[in-house]
């Protein structure tokens, strides 16, 4: 009957280095990026079967998709953009609002069988180096607050937070309500810098390399 959704707002320039991307994957897997369309839907990992409507809306949408493909052929990852406001009528069901020169990045995610190389990182570093030879200046999303893999990753790729929390509510499924909250200083990522710390310092004692690379 309700349901809330809390929402960070997070941002990273597109020329930013991502720390501890050239790091040997963990993975044998090729990791080739290649677009989405509805050719290369056809192709997708079997985890992705029951998102293809969603998919093929977005595309007809507008939005562009990158996948990871392995030397198989099955593109077991993908990631989305939109170069322009975007109203979400798949999931939130909202307005995500952005600023001229930047990108909104949504709907990422790689096959949970496939999950542990790098991925996620050359994917999104594909798409990013595309945005910026087009023009665009910094890329930005929204994560779940309660999705703590999800915001390590985004940190560990050198996001960072933009001081806004977007509160989504709906009720009876159907009728939703929108809240922007801004807030000062680093709330999240404070905390997971902390606990990246202390799992670094217990694991590789005197080392410096951020884990939560190795988890894209």
């Amino acid at each position: 009957m309700f349901r809330r959704w809390t929402l960070v707002w997070l941002g990273r320039d597109l020329e930013q280095p991502i720390p501890g991307a050239e790091r040997r994957s963990r993975r044998a897997d090729a990791h080739v990026a290649v677009p989405l369309t509805d050719e290369s839907l056809d192709r997708l990992h079997p985890y992705f079967a029951s998102k293809l409507v969603g998919y093929r809306r977005l595309l007809k949408s507008g939005a562009q998709g990158m996948g990871a493909e392995d030397s198989a052929g099955v593109v077991y990852g993908v990631m989305w953009v939109s170069t322009k406001d975007l109203f979400d009528d798949l999931h939130y069901r909202c307005w995500f609002r952005i600023n001229p020169g930047e990108v909104l990045q949504f709907a990422g995610e790689i096959a949970p069988d496939r999950r542990g190389g790098l991925a996620a990182v050359r994917v999104q570093r594909v798409f990013w180096n595309e945005m910026l030879r087009r023009g665009y200046e910094r890329t930005v999303c929204v994560v779940e607050t309660g999705n703590t893999h999800s915001l390590s990753l985004h940190f560990s790729l050198g996001f960072s937070e933009r001081g806004m929390i977007t509160e989504v509510y709906r009720f009876f499924r159907v009728f939703s309500f929108v809240r922007h909250r801004r807030y000062e200083g680093a709330r999240f990522e404070d905390e997971y810098r902390r606990k990246a710390s202390r799992r670094e310092a217990v694991a590789h004692p005197g080392s410096s390399e951020d884990p939560a690379i190795d988890q894209a």
